[in-house]
């Protein structure tokens, strides 16, 4: 994240310490997870994969909002449920990447 005119310190501690505020269901992917089994990897970002459910998108659209996060490739879209219902595949974020788990019932999993 980023803000005008200066780049933001990437702050991990923050973003998981939002996400378990509004108690996102999520798990961690990337480097943080395998700095978790023991694998030392330099990262500049973390890697989330989120519940798809509708409540579960609603905290996680809460979360993002207060980490004043800005989509990738739509700066000026607000972040809410409809962007993360429209765009679930990935949701870039600066410091996080949050991916939208797919639905069993979804055709294109």
């Amino acid at each position: 994240m980023s803000t005008a005119g200066s780049a933001a310190p990437f702050g991990p501690r923050e973003i998981f310490a939002t996400l378990i505020r509004h108690e996102v269901g999520f798990v961690t992917v990337g480097a943080f997870a395998l700095v978790a089994h023991g694998v030392v990897r330099a990262t500049g970002d973390v890697d989330v994969v989120s519940d798809p459910a509708d409540g579960n998108r609603r905290r996680l659209a809460d979360a993002l909002a207060e980490l004043e996060a800005i989509p990738d490739g739509e700066p000026g879209a607000p972040v809410d449920t409809a962007l993360l219902a429209r765009d679930k595949d990935v949701v870039d974020i600066g410091d996080l990447l949050a991916l939208d788990a797919p639905s069993p019932s979804d055709p294109k999993r």
